[in-house]
């Protein structure tokens, strides 16, 4: 009983927050077009400001979010695909193709016109290195293999976070 009254607190703490995060963005937008955040006139207009205010905030957030986030999921997506090629070959004993590490390291690892972060780039760095390593078999299979497969659990559990509707906050993306 205690973990649903806790997880419904947090409910209304992050329902709070968004909503304080609301009403900040839209009475800026709302003061920035007007002048003003109260004026004199009737309550229908000072609705419709409101949701057109809202509507832009949503609409920059929404624009400023998912460009981000894309090349956040562009990188992971290209890294489990790395992660789940090289599991396959370790799953049927198969050394990974020399090729295969090069055209990595050239495409990501030492390519900054790539748009990844320096965790992701130390990432596929260490991927590499562990293919290396079981190349020259000072990995052993199952250790490869599991090491890739906690890597493409991870990278799902990340990519899954991107369709939390909390990631179009910039309050709730922050605090948690």
């Amino acid at each position: 009983m205690k973990y649903i009254e806790n997880s419904q607190h947090k409910l209304f703490k992050h329902l709070g927050i968004y909503f304080i995060e609301i009403i900040f963005a839209t009475s800026l937008i709302v003061w920035l077009i007007e002048g003003t955040i109260i004026n004199k006139r009737d309550f229908s207009e000072i609705l419709r400001q409101y949701v057109f205010a809202y509507t832009l905030y949503q609409i920059i957030l929404v624009a400023a979010f998912k460009f981000k986030d894309s090349t956040e999921i562009d990188a992971l997506t290209s890294i489990k695909d790395i992660v789940d090629k090289f599991q396959l070959y370790a799953e049927f004993d198969m050394k990974i193709p020399e090729f295969e590490i090069k055209k990595i390291q050239l495409a990501l690892v030492n390519n900054p016109k790539v748009s990844m972060k320096n965790n992701h780039r130390e990432l596929v760095r260490d991927i590499v290195t562990n293919t290396v390593s079981y190349n020259e078999s000072e990995l052993n299979k199952d250790t490869f293999r599991f090491s890739m497969k906690q890597t493409s659990r991870e990278i799902d559990t990340l990519l899954k976070i991107y369709s939390f509707h909390w990631m179009n906050s910039v309050l709730l993306r922050f605090s948690k």
